[in-house]
């Protein structure tokens, strides 16, 4: 006796597999989902910071050819409630056999000393406050407001040469942007400084960027 079968359509062998492929693209698009929306603050934290200008050490160090004179570029701050500064301060050294203590108690050791270049020139650029990385407000002058523009100091024939804005016993009202009772105005958040040196020679040292900024 022949016995025939009845094929059951849900026991079909391609249907298994089709549902475990939709099983897992379902899957697969909602855990995308889920962290496109845990990125994206990351993201644009990311995209933020990238507006910002990229930041360098308070000094730096540059050396003649023959590792006898060196440039030295320091940026600093000074922050108080009735007087601020910033700037940067660049000087020129020579490497000499020079005595070491007093009375030349130490005897001699190679020393840098501070000697005079033919010419030493400092720049400065700043950022305001609060910093614009992007489109400031224009409701609030405040926020719009320009940094002090940039500045240059050189000397002829000297070691060092300062290059610092500086308010003192001047008083700035945030809230209406007028000078008032409050802190010292200096519309500065950040210093960016270089420098150059053209030694005794002739040759020319370059020293930068240095970055320093106000804490608050």
């Amino acid at each position: 006796m022949n016995i025939s079968r009845k094929t059951n359509p849900t026991e079909n062998s391609d249907v298994a597999p089709l549902k475990r492929r939709r099983f897992l693209q379902t899957a697969i698009v909602m855990l995308m989902a889920v962290l496109s929306i845990t990125q994206a603050p990351a993201a644009s934290a990311v995209a933020a910071q990238s507006l910002a200008p990229p930041s360098y050490p308070d000094v730096a160090w540059s050396y003649s050819a023959d590792g006898q004179w060196r440039l030295k570029l320091d940026a600093s701050t000074i922050n108080l409630y009735f007087a601020k500064e910033i700037g940067a301060e660049a000087t020129t050294q020579h490497r000499e056999w020079a005595c070491s203590g007093l009375f030349c108690w130490g005897g001699h050791t190679w020393q840098w000393v501070d000697r005079n270049a033919s010419y030493l020139t400092v720049s400065n650029s700043y950022t305001p406050f609060p910093p614009q990385y992007g489109n400031c407000d224009p409701g609030n002058p405040r926020m719009c407001a320009p940094a002090a523009p940039p500045r240059a100091c050189a000397g002829s024939n000297t070691s060092s040469v300062s290059c610092f804005d500086w308010a003192f016993f001047i008083t700035f009202n945030v809230s209406t942007g007028q000078p008032g009772a409050g802190q010292a105005p200096l519309n500065i958040k950040g210093v960016r400084s270089t420098a150059r040196a053209v030694l005794p020679g002739g040759q020319s040292l370059f020293a930068g960027p240095v970055d320093d900024a106000f804490w608050f």
